[in-house]
């Protein structure tokens, strides 16, 4: 459960929020129905995501003047927290976290499309990362060109999540011109239906749809563009510290599950005429797995305070310890399994690699503390004592 900046106890609000969000991933997410959808020719369910936005749930942190209804990033990752226990596909992530809140930081005839996406009619994917991973901030291989009036796109996006699902894509591209600097970048609103763009689908190994976005002489008009430097930048760093934490929040979510799953294994199973639960050494290592998701649960909370003070090194922190405590809780779910996690009939086998992959989503672990040693404060001189 995701909790508030000012107080960290749930309100009643929040515990009939989380109690609707279990009850709809216990009523429709068992594991025979998901992997149907997954291995479907959409990759996720369309009529499921209709009952979320007919829930409110894809316009609840967008502005009731845009017809949302005025929530607060907190209540939409506790969405995400829930429906990670059901290994959700359905592309809310993309749409309502990060998409619908680049748009409405925008000003411009493209906050009318809000009210679409609070309906569940148009899906967002963002396409910002490109073949140098999460950190790479400069030299944008994707280019804009200004042409009187009119913009043109060239270049291609790697792996971008929830692009087969999408309606259209917030693309961000180096402005390319005079006077224009390398680092200088622009986002995009570009349907996926426009000619020169072209996306390749990509099922990773979680069984999620991807999306290689190919642009070729993609021409947009001025209504089309939403921000430019410097507002571009900040909004693309919100956009990353906003899915870093829906990844938190999915993560915690799952690994609860796994947990879950876990104990009641060990519960019910027997070896030399015992349950597994009261071998100690099984003891112990089931408690080091509850102390993981208590550790998730206090990142989770972490990344989402982060989004709402704009603290880049608490939003660190929290990225380092994802890729740490992530794979972890898998990994040591299948050791207490054994074989039985990894048959493909048992969910355990899938929450591990989701969540193997958002560990990979976040980067390498490496690029991670290079980053976080980065963006630490300068030290004080003149706290030094003098020799």
């Amino acid at each position: 459960m995701v909790y508030s900046v000012a107080d960290l106890t749930p309100s009643d609000e929040a515990r009939m929020l989380a109690d609707a969000v279990a009850r709809f991933v216990d009523d429709r997410y068992s594991h025979p129905d998901w992997r149907a959808i997954v291995d479907g020719e959409a990759g996720y369910c369309q009529t499921r995501w209709q009952q979320m936005a007919d829930l409110g749930w894809t316009g609840l942190a967008i502005a009731e003047d845009d017809g949302g209804y005025g929530g607060q990033l907190a209540e939409l990752l506790q969405v995400v927290e829930g429906l990670g226990r059901g290994l959700a596909t359905e592309p809310l992530v993309s749409t309502a976290v990060i998409g619908a809140d680049l748009i409405a930081q925008c000003e411009g005839p493209a906050r009318t499309c809000l009210r679409r996406v609070a309906q569940g009619e148009l899906r967002l994917a963002l396409a910002d990362e490109e073949a140098e991973g999460w950190d790479f901030n400069e030299g944008l291989a994707t280019v804009a060109r200004d042409q009187g009036g009119r913009w043109r796109l060239d270049g291609r996006k790697w792996l971008v999540p929830d692009a087969p699902h999408a309606h259209q894509m917030i693309v961000s591209a180096r402005i390319d011109g005079p006077g224009a600097e390398a680092a200088s970048s622009a986002l995009f609103l570009v349907p996926v239906d426009q000619p020169g763009v072209e996306i390749t689908v990509i099922q990773s190994f979680d069984r999620r749809r991807l999306g290689q976005v190919l642009l070729t002489g993609v021409e947009l008009d001025q209504q089309s563009l939403l921000a430019l430097p410097p507002h571009s930048a900040a909004l693309i760093a919100r956009a990353r510290a906003r899915l870093l934490a829906a990844y938190a929040a999915e993560g915690l979510g799952l690994a609860q599950r796994v947990l879950e799953l876990t104990r009641t294994y060990l519960s019910a199973r027997e070896q030399f005429g015992s349950r597994l639960s009261g071998f100690q050494v099984l003891q112990h290592r089931l408690v080091d797995l509850f102390i993981a998701v208590e550790e998730l649960r206090t990142v989770a909370r972490m990344a989402m305070m982060a989004c709402e003070l704009a603290d880049q090194r608490m939003l660190g922190a929290a990225r380092i310890k994802l890729i740490q405590l992530l794979p972890m809780v898998g990994r040591q779910a299948i050791q207490l399994h054994g074989g039985m996690g990894m048959s493909d009939e048992y969910p355990l086998g899938d929450c591990m690699k989701r969540l193997e992959a958002i560990a990979l989503s976040c980067g390498p672990i490496e690029q991670a503390l290079d980053r976080f040693r980065r963006d630490a404060p300068p030290a004080d001189q003149s706290a030094r004592p003098s020799v």
